[in-house]
């Protein structure tokens, strides 16, 4: 039973989750965010579940390529099943849905509309192309600056961590790509 908690533990990587919500936390200071507490731990927590969700999906649909580049995933050596792994990624996504329902129209838009698609689309389809895949990430995660702008309606000082955010992340996942040739064959 242990094993099974800390493989679920594994496999929604909690070093990512634990980022992208104190990424939001800081973009609340970057922003002066002078409105609800609850808008902040609302925002850091739809972000954190649709975090939960892509990680997990991610394994669901790379099991294959796992089995080569990362066999010490939990999907791979058994310990999650495939259709554990879907139902913790649905639910995480149906959480984040339902937590951004509670924050202005404007986020909820962004959220639901732009980034829960992408963030299916790319595991579901774009990661299997090269660059069209890796832009997709990265504008997903430019995209959480911009969505904690408007949370905490103050965009522009979120811009630039935006920008910055996208430019890394293009970068780290080219390198990435570069790193899972053998798997991806």
């Amino acid at each position: 039973m242990l094993k099974k908690i800390f493989s679920v533990i594994k496999i929604i990587r909690p070093l990512n989750v634990i980022s992208s919500g104190i990424a939001i936390l800081f973009s609340s200071q970057i922003a002066d965010y002078q409105g609800l507490t609850s808008n902040v731990l609302l925002a850091i927590f739809v972000v954190i579940f649709f975090t939960i969700g892509a990680n997990v999906l991610n394994d669901y649909f790379d099991y294959q390529v796992d089995r080569v580049n990362r066999p010490d995933r939990a999907i791979i050596v058994g310990n999650v099943t495939r259709i554990q792994a879907l139902y913790i990624s649905i639910f995480s996504f149906i959480a984040g849905v339902f937590l951004s329902l509670q924050l202005n129209f404007s986020s909820q838009i962004l959220s639901i509309f732009v980034s829960l698609p992408l963030l299916i689309f790319y595991n579901a389809k774009a990661k299997n192309y090269p660059l069209i895949g890796n832009v997709i990430v990265a504008l997903i995660l430019g995209l959480s600056f911009i969505y904690a702008g408007i949370v905490f309606e103050n965009i522009t000082p979120l811009i630039v961590p935006a920008l910055l955010a996208f430019g890394l992340t293009l970068i780290r996942e080219i390198v990435k790509d570069i790193a899972d040739l053998e798997g991806d064959k």
